[in-house]
């Protein structure tokens, strides 16, 4: 934090960063399945292929392995 106290605000700002970076990992691991299916890209697959809970699934395992080495 350069000196400064840890607020709630970098915490949440460190949080929304690594969770987009998620939703990216997760939409480049889908885009080789995209293109064999034709989609326009990822997202296509994500959001109607996908269940809602498959998604999250995919969004927690990135966010586990990423945050593993902050709580070990």
């Amino acid at each position: 934090m350069r000196g400064d106290a840890p607020t709630p605000k970098f915490g949440r700002r460190f949080w929304y960063s690594r969770y987009g970076e998620a939703v990216i990992e997760v939409a480049e691991r889908f885009t080789p399945v995209a293109e064999a299916q034709g989609s326009a890209d990822a997202s296509v697959v994500i959001e109607n292929y996908l269940s809602e809970a498959d998604r999250r699934m995919h969004l927690r395992r990135v966010m586990a392995d990423s945050l593993a080495g902050l709580f070990a």
